[in-house]
């Protein structure tokens, strides 16, 4: 629970914030800034479980694979790279990598669990001083104790299944298409430039687009269940999913 928090925080009554239609509906906001007293409590709960798959040879009990998730949007920072994902499949595979022979490939894999809503930032207390090396760091010495805890079997069944499911897009109103058809006309054929534009082109095209397919996956190896499922999907989401 330390690793993540709810970056979704919810707005002080009278501090309602005004929508991209010119509204003041806005009732939550992401990332509200450190101890803002414009702001009450987080929206959502955390997801703070830390999962650990390890994968070892049956032969020498060489390592050949370890996939954590955490539900943790990402680091950030600015930089384009793989973030702390890559970090901690770095520092894996630097940890595990001593232990095999120069032909065997051991691999890191560090997954997002359901944290549309959760980030390492906590917003109820003081920013902390921290990089995305380091926060890596915590996570990987998480990811090995638990790792040294685990007993491989070799008796696991495994499994998949899939499904593709079309579903309706919730489509712009009347209304809502002629609010945006004067803005997109302005713009013309120019990219959005503030969140306005992004609106009104989203509500056109999404008009034209009414349905949408999602892919849903599930995997089973043993009595462990992997599922995955597309968008930024709040933790909450992936609490259900882990209780049922």
């Amino acid at each position: 629970a330390d690793l993540t928090n709810c970056r979704r925080w919810i707005t002080r009554s009278d501090r309602m914030g005004t929508d991209p239609f010119g509204q003041q509906t806005v009732r939550a906001m992401m990332h509200p800034g450190y101890q803002n007293a414009d702001y009450t409590s987080p929206a959502g709960p955390i997801d703070p479980w830390l999962s650990v798959l390890s994968v070892v040879s049956e032969d020498d009990d060489d390592p050949i694979c370890v996939m954590a998730n955490l539900s943790m949007h990402y680091f950030g920072g600015g930089a384009f790279s793989a973030d702390y994902f890559g970090e901690v499949a770095r520092q894996l595979e630097l940890r595990f990598g001593t232990k095999q022979s120069p032909s065997s490939k051991f691999v890191g894999i560090m997954s997002q669990g359901t944290s549309g809503d959760l980030h390492w930032m906590d917003y109820s207390n003081p920013r902390q001083d921290i990089t995305r090396q380091q926060y890596a760091q915590r996570v990987t010495d998480r990811i090995l104790n638990a790792q040294a805890s685990i007993k491989h079997r070799s008796d696991l069944t495994l499994a998949m299944e899939e499904k593709r499911l079309t579903i309706d897009r919730r489509v712009p109103s009347l209304g809502r298409r002629e609010w945006a058809r004067p803005i997109n006309a302005a713009r013309l054929d120019q990219p959005p430039r503030n969140r306005a534009e992004v609106y009104a082109q989203q509500a056109e095209w999404i008009h034209e687009n009414p349905t949408a397919e999602v892919v849903l996956q599930a995997i089973r190896i043993g009595e462990l269940g992997v599922t995955a499922i597309p968008n930024e999907v709040y933790g909450i989401t992936g609490l259900k999913l882990k209780r049922q």
